[in-house]
């Protein structure tokens, strides 16, 4: 029986690697912050918390402590007759102190998805002084960060982005799709300037994470969708825009990016961190020159007018998707 430590089911990439990566399979217990619904078949759901999180920074804090000092006693109490014990994302700081202490009695990997910069840091420096577990992540670039900070890691690139994903049933075709967060540490500042100032002309299919805390209007040519869970079938576009901010959050892989690719549809972003290795520019995407919703507007027209240029990428991004296909997922 496997054991997997994680927070919660969104949609967020953790979530997203869990699900292809982590428990398919695999059989036994998904430890969560939060009871889910939608778990697995195979796997029993054991939740450290039945109410909602704090709403405020110390509250939040106060309930996070709470879950982490749930997840040290679960380690000690549950998890000794554990085949394995996967902790997902860094963010399961309890379960990783508790592991630490009793890791030569325990068969544990860790899945590191968070850059180790900004407020990760102390927990990346306490894992390289406590943690003697395997530690995967998913890109060469997140390797060679955990490797500046003393962190030994191997990277594998997610199996369910290895092959081109057929648009069965597809939605009619936009001109751009896009996928945010409603923070301002994600760029959602561009990205409401970049929609304002783009020509109504083109279409755009905005997927938003959730109601953002302030009331924006968008223009006719915007549709938006708030809090679904993205199929194959939402990318189909000519060209997918991602306007995360490459100086407030470094990506360790875009797994926007990757859905993108695997629809066949080219990217244009800032290059940053992980991205850069996912996307080559003229290739199978477009880097924006610099991180303002002018050069977003130019290069969305420079993509879309240049049928040529649109079609190339297009080809590129099916042509580099399919390279990555791993041993044995071609059958």
């Amino acid at each position: 029986m496997d054991i997997v430590f994680h927070s919660v089911l969104n949609r967020t990439g953790a979530a997203r690697y869990l699900r292809e990566e982590i428990l398919r399979g695999r059989e036994g217990l998904l430890v969560t912050w939060t009871a889910e619904n939608d778990v697995p078949e195979g796997w029993h759901n054991v939740a450290l918390s039945h109410g909602p999180r704090g709403r405020g920074k110390v509250a939040g804090m106060l309930w996070r402590i709470w879950v982490w000092s749930k997840q040290v006693v679960f380690v000690f109490t549950r998890c000794r007759s554990a085949d394995t014990v996967h902790v997902n994302s860094i963010a399961n700081v309890g379960a990783i102190a508790a592991i630490a202490m009793r890791q030569r009695s325990l068969n544990v990997v860790l899945y590191a998805h968070e850059s180790p910069v900004g407020k990760w840091l102390f927990v990346y420096r306490l894992i390289r002084s406590i943690y003697r577990g395997r530690v995967i992540t998913v890109s060469p670039y997140m390797q060679a960060e955990l490797s500046a900070i003393g962190i030994r890691s191997t990277w594998r690139y997610p199996r369910a982005f290895s092959t081109i994903t057929p648009l069965h049933g597809a939605l009619p075709l936009s001109d751009v799709v896009m996928v945010a967060h409603p923070d301002e540490s994600k760029g959602f500042g561009l990205v409401s300037q970049f929609l304002q100032e783009l020509p109504q002309a083109i279409s755009v299919r905005l997927y938003l994470s959730r109601q953002p805390d302030k009331d924006v209007r968008f223009s006719p040519n915007v549709t938006v969708i708030i809090g679904k869970p993205l199929e194959s079938e939402d990318y189909n576009a000519r060209i997918c825009v991602l306007a995360t901010n490459p100086v407030s959050t470094r990506e360790t892989f875009s797994y926007i990016t990757a859905e993108s690719l695997s629809a066949g549809v080219p990217v244009v972003c800032a290059p940053s961190g992980g991205v850069s290795e996912q996307l080559i520019h003229l290739v199978n995407g477009y880097f924006v020159p610099e991180y303002s919703s002018r050069a977003f507007v130019d290069a969305v027209q420079l993509v879309l007018t240049d049928v040529a240029l649109c079609a190339a990428l297009s080809k590129g991004a099916r042509m580099c998707n399919a390279l990555k296909v791993l041993p044995g997922d071609a059958a």
